[in-house]
């Protein structure tokens, strides 16, 4: 079971602690100025990526930035039929993980 432990020491910062799947604590956030509209996924593991599908609360988007640098546990076809956003983002360099992966490279085609 994934926790989430605050632990605040006076006058210093407050430290959190977490146990097990680190990226389900990613900051998601959408932002609206204007005419533009992003949505921010940080490294959201498919599970919430779904939930946010199933919420179905979100609407599209001029900006999307792929959650985990393109692996294939983050971005669901679920979500990205709800925002279709006319621009996707993956931070990524070097790696040894083969990021991005080709399948969201293929589902980032298809939409």
């Amino acid at each position: 079971m994934d926790t989430l432990t605050v632990k605040n020491d006076g006058d210093k910062l407050t430290k959190y602690g977490i146990s097990g799947e680190t990226n389900a604590y990613s900051i998601v956030y959408r932002l609206s100025f204007k005419n533009f509209s992003g949505f921010f996924l940080g490294d959201m593991p498919q599970t919430l990526s779904d939930s946010i599908a199933a919420e179905n609360v979100v609407k599209s988007v001029d900006y999307i930035k792929i959650p985990h640098h393109g692996s294939n546990n983050s971005l669901t076809e679920n979500l990205l039929t709800q925002l279709v956003p006319k621009l996707a983002v993956i931070s990524v360099g070097k790696n040894s993980w083969g990021f991005p992966r080709p399948e969201i490279l293929d589902l980032l085609t298809k939409y």
